[in-house]
């Protein structure tokens, strides 16, 4: 099975705990969530319409202020088009800078295409990925501009994954590469509003992949419940600004604590922070241990990210065991 954040069931039962007495710190999800109403079983009779999916859609371009000139497509989470674009193409190789989501890399190979690394695209790669900013060292890509081009001009595709990405900097992203087809840019909704569980991704392209895109996700791709979620809390202008707001704060305060145990922290955004430490996986044992889940790298063993803490309950509960690894 692939390593991923979460599994918090199996990490309570191995370590001993009951599920939710684990702080679960291993993904980067807003701890904060998006306040729906509650859902009725009406919304679970009915096939999704054409005209909620529409909706749906129509809120996602006005919240990450995506241009006309780009098709807007929802899907079951941002992992329904990682499993999809790679075979758009023919088989051939592209370039995944690492580290980086390993999803990436697995759906690549899965559709026969040959991986490479580095910190530049080699001659032989025909497509490019970019996880922008990175999960999980935070770190951007500065040469957007030149692979989209590099790349436009083998045909190849490049692939923006904006997972983590603040809205007014997508929208910067838009306007710097309006220019280039071969572009897909990657949203995703459940990690901001906290509502990963529902499901929901967007995929932001040139009409030269949507029609092929659609076609591969099928009909009803995303249920009811998600396109309500999502036509809700993405037109919710004064919560999403706000929300904005805390999780900066709360990524402020998260890595004071790291910070402060003389922890070396390399990159993160306002949904988690990593560290890099040749201890990490003692730490991530140990932190286990007291009760408090966070994501480890078995390709990277320095690495180790920690998401958001909900207030200063959490505050102090990570910084006390810390504090006794440390003693």
């Amino acid at each position: 099975m692939r390593e991923h954040g979460g599994n918090i069931d199996v990490a309570a039962a191995r370590y001993g705990f009951a599920p939710d007495d684990m702080l679960d710190l291993s993904t980067g999800i807003s701890p904060f969530i998006y306040p729906l109403s509650p859902i009725t079983v009406d919304a679970l009779q009915a096939l999704p319409t054409a005209a909620s999916l529409t909706a749906c859609v129509q809120a996602a371009r006005h919240a990450y202020k995506v241009p006309d000139r780009l098709t807007v497509m929802a899907g079951a989470g941002t992992q329904a088009f990682l499993q999809i674009i790679p075979r758009l193409v023919n088989v051939g190789t592209v370039w995944i800078r690492q580290p980086t989501y390993n999803e990436h890399a697995h759906c690549w190979a899965d559709a026969g295409h040959n991986i490479v690394d580095g910190d530049v695209m080699p001659d032989e790669a025909d497509h490019a990925v970019v996880v922008f900013p990175n999960n999980p060292t935070g770190d951007r890509y500065t040469d957007l501009n030149a692979l989209a081009s590099k790349i436009e001009r083998k045909g190849g595709l490049l692939i923006i994954d904006g997972a983590f990405l603040d809205n007014a900097e997508g929208a910067e992203l838009f306007a710097d590469l309006s220019d280039y087809s071969c572009v897909i840019h990657l949203r995703s909704f459940g990690k901001f509003f906290g509502l990963a569980g529902v499901r929901l991704g967007f995929a932001m392209t040139s009409p030269t992949y949507s029609d092929a895109m659609r076609g591969m996700l099928g009909p009803w791709a995303v249920n009811n419940v998600a396109l309500m979620a999502g036509t809700l809390a993405l037109q919710d202008d004064d919560w999403i600004k706000n929300h904005k707001d805390v999780l900066e704060q709360q990524a402020a305060e998260l890595a004071k604590i790291l910070t402060n145990a003389n922890l070396s922290i390399i990159g993160g955004t306002f949904l988690f922070q990593t560290i890099r430490d040749a201890d990490a996986l003692s730490l991530h044992e140990h932190l286990a241990k007291t009760g408090i889940w966070t994501r480890i790298y078995r390709e990277w063993p320095d690495l180790m990210r920690f998401g958001l803490l909900r207030d200063s309950t959490e505050m102090d509960r990570l910084h006390n065991s810390i504090q006794i690894w440390r003693s």
